[in-house]
């Protein structure tokens, strides 16, 4: 009987402890008025201020500069031996695309022995939003150049070009001739001429939707 007391005693003041020193957590709070909260954000505010940033004068010569110089520095990769960094300096010319970042393209497209170069100005040329007469007519006779992607980052590029350009527009028209012609160029490999007819099929229905 007294072990059995004894055993009950020790048990009971084993569990006193562990209620002392492991309290069970509080149950959690309610918002004043019982109405659960939404979480804060507290960026949002600097998010809108952000949308609604209107850019000085200064801020736009800013911008400026800093295009003018990403151009010179790509310029001078152009002139590069190594033909990936000509490619490189094709690719950033294309990020900043202003009147001289244009006629660097431009001259790479119609003038650098690497098809790789002669490729990524293609296709660089095909951002600019208003590209002059010289560069879509250079677009247009590196559709029959001698290297398949050349021919296709040529006919990429003006296919956005029309893409963005009211369809009724003489430069348009020129072009879709100017294709149509190329259409059947025996120097045209076979999958470009494939292209460009699907891309004359498009072009069809909006050109009859017109009275």
């Amino acid at each position: 009987m007294r072990i059995l007391l004894l055993t009950l005693a020790a048990m009971l003041g084993i569990s006193a402890l562990a209620l002392i020193f492991n309290p069970s957590p509080p149950p959690p709070s309610k918002p004043s008025g019982g109405e659960i909260k939404p979480a804060e954000i507290p960026h949002l505010e600097r998010i809108s201020g952000q949308m609604n940033f209107i850019p000085t004068p200064q801020d736009v010569a800013d911008d400026a500069q800093t295009d003018q110089e990403q151009v010179r520095l790509a310029a001078e990769w152009l002139d590069h031996l190594d033909a990936e960094t000509r490619v490189a300096g094709a690719e950033q010319l294309s990020a900043y695309p202003t009147k001289e970042a244009e006629r660097l393209l431009r001259e790479a497209l119609q003038t650098d022995a690497e098809p790789s170069v002669r490729a990524a100005a293609a296709q660089g040329l095909g951002v600019f939003k208003h590209p002059s007469e010289k560069t879509v007519t250079a677009l247009l006779t590196a559709t029959e150049d001698r290297h398949e992607e050349v021919q296709t980052s040529a006919l990429d590029s003006l296919q956005s070009i029309v893409a963005r350009t009211p369809s009724d527009t003489k430069r348009v028209k020129n072009l879709v001739a100017d294709l149509k012609k190329r259409a059947s160029s025996p120097v045209l490999s076979r999958d470009i001429r494939s292209q460009i007819a699907d891309f004359l099929d498009d072009q069809a229905p909006a050109a009859s939707a017109k009275p």
